[in-house]
């Protein structure tokens, strides 16, 4: 990727857990993955719209007590700055942490972006 386009690159990481996702659980964990990532959470109804719309898969699983987990799909949606849906990349992932330099990316979708 061209420095004038990095430039111009945000990426949002959206909560899929917004009842334990707070935005200060958010501003500790985001900074995990990129420091210059933004994290949002919100109205849990809305990101299920969100989600539907964007094909992203998730489900909340039950654990012993009132513990829970949430399974998700693991692509990276593309999206402009006008807010257009462009696609999506899915990421190959390892057994220790979905950040893993030098994994490779393969495009599955693709709006002529």
């Amino acid at each position: 990727m061209k420095e004038s386009e990095k430039e111009k690159l945000q990426v949002v990481m959206i909560s899929l857990d917004p009842e334990r996702d707070t935005v200060e659980a958010l501003a500790d964990y985001v900074p995990y993955f990129n420091d210059q990532f933004i994290g949002v959470t919100g109205n849990k109804h809305l990101i299920r719209r969100l989600t539907a719309e964007i094909n992203i898969a998730y489900n909340k699983v039950p654990l012993a007590g009132d513990d829970y987990t949430v399974d998700h799909s693991t692509q990276l949606v593309l999206i402009n700055p006008k807010g257009h849906y462009h696609g999506f990349l899915k990421r190959l992932i390892a057994k220790r942490c979905c950040a893993v330099p030098g994994a490779q990316s393969t495009p599955l979708f693709n709006h002529g972006f």
